[in-house]
């Protein structure tokens, strides 16, 4: 595992999500997720998923290695951040999140994130 993989995994999670939210499988809205109430996705949610999942792939493909890695650090920061900040508000600019599920995922893709950018070899050195 290093940051490219990492970033690839968290990108193609986050893509599909937007694309069952789009397309009624978890959402949008709660009628039209397969889990109702429990984890369903609006369009704010799944337009802000498709920006990010894409983001984290072009980061993972296009960007040179020492970019890569900071980029790496800073969404995996981002996505623990985000996760923790969500158990003490779920409504974090107009977009619901459902609790546990999301937080969960998101603080899963955030540790991946980090922990690929400490595995990248000559992590110390800050060179692939």
């Amino acid at each position: 595992m290093n940051s490219k993989r990492a970033l690839i995994i968290a990108g193609t999670v986050f893509v599909l999500m937007a694309v069952f939210g789009f397309f009624e499988v978890l959402g949008p809205g709660a009628k039209n997720s397969i889990f109702g109430q429990g984890w369903w996705l609006d369009n704010a949610e799944n337009y802000s998923h498709l920006a990010f999942g894409l983001t984290f792939l072009a980061s993972a493909l296009f960007a040179a290695a020492p970019y890569r890695k900071g980029l790496a650090w800073t969404f995996g920061l981002a996505l623990v951040v985000f996760s923790i900040y969500s158990i003490i508000t779920y409504h974090i600019v107009h977009v619901n999140i459902e609790e546990p599920v999301e937080e969960v995922i998101y603080f899963a893709l955030g540790d991946l994130i980090l922990w690929g950018v400490t595995r990248d070899k000559k992590f110390l050195k800050g060179v692939e």
